[in-house]
């Protein structure tokens, strides 16, 4: 059932609140020559909006394109050990998916569940 006007902003600025905040952790704890902030709040973005769309091919061809180009960023790394920057993103973009449907509260939590464990 597609999101009235107000749910809809309100999922979008979930969303662009979990980016933020999946992404300045990475960005602390990662420096420099990782993603960061910016790339995460596009990430989670582009969830709500596969979300706002309600198009399974377009959300499902998204999430593999994501995950392929994180896996092509992971393979490119330099002295890398560990694949959880790119599990944040692939998690980020599922985090603000769900903020467009009945369980969006959830998205939010489980965010700051991610942020505490990263």
């Amino acid at each position: 059932m597609p999101l009235t006007m107000p749910a809809a902003a309100t999922a979008v600025g979930e969303a662009l609140l979990i980016g933020l905040l999946i992404g300045a952790q990475r960005e602390v704890s990662q420096g420099e020559g990782h993603p960061g902030v910016r790339d995460f709040v596009l990430v989670a973005l582009v969830g709500a909006v596969c979300g706002l769309l309600e198009t399974p091919w377009l959300t499902a061809a998204t999430l593999i394109s994501l995950t392929a180009l994180l896996c092509v960023f992971y393979l490119r790394g330099r002295e890398r050990s560990g694949v959880t920057t790119e599990i944040a993103g692939v998690t980020a973009f599922c985090l603000g998916y769900l903020t467009t449907t009945p369980l969006s509260r959830m998205a939010v939590g489980v965010a700051i569940v991610v942020v505490a464990l990263l």
